[in-house]
């Protein structure tokens, strides 16, 4: 009877440590998802301007300095831009202001980005990169040839 006992105990504790061990295993395979591209777009900071080319036409950020643009995962955004900014475009013979709201939608394949934004413009822009530290745009300027691509970096 004492052997039986001693077994039995034996057969218990084995199919406790096997559990044990078969939830730790299952436990440790688990990774966290990748984030979706609407929440790396609607990133709590926001993205500020880095530069922007026009075909083989290059300008950085002294052209916009401090720009930032929000995205909200409701569809709205915010293109906010510092006084800096606003007065080097003034300089240029244009008029604006240091915030603007407006729209934005993926495509269907989330490769594109409809932006509605006035008195700027409502266009698509082709998502060329997008991680947690970069927002790249690529589109085509009206009227023109040329090629428009904007950098954005995490802010």
């Amino acid at each position: 009877m004492r052997t039986f006992r001693s077994t039995h105990r034996f057969a218990v504790l084995f199919v406790m440590m096997a559990i044990i061990v078969a939830g730790i295993l299952c436990s440790c395979g688990t990774t966290t998802p990748e984030p979706t591209k609407t929440e790396l777009l609607t990133r709590a900071g926001g993205w500020k301007f880095d530069k922007f080319t026009v075909g083989d036409i290059g300008a950085g950020a002294v052209a916009y300095p401090g720009m930032v643009i929000k995205f909200a995962s409701s569809g709205s955004m915010t293109l906010t831009l510092t006084p800096a900014a606003v007065a080097a475009v003034k300089a240029l013979g244009a008029d604006l202001e240091t915030s603007y709201t407006g729209t934005w939608a993926f495509n269907s394949g989330e490769t594109q980005i409809t932006f509605n934004v006035p008195p700027f413009f409502t266009a698509p822009l082709r998502v060329s990169e997008l991680s947690s530290s970069t927002l790249r745009l690529t589109g085509s300027v009206p009227n023109t040839t040329q090629t428009l691509e904007t950098q954005w970096t995490g802010n």
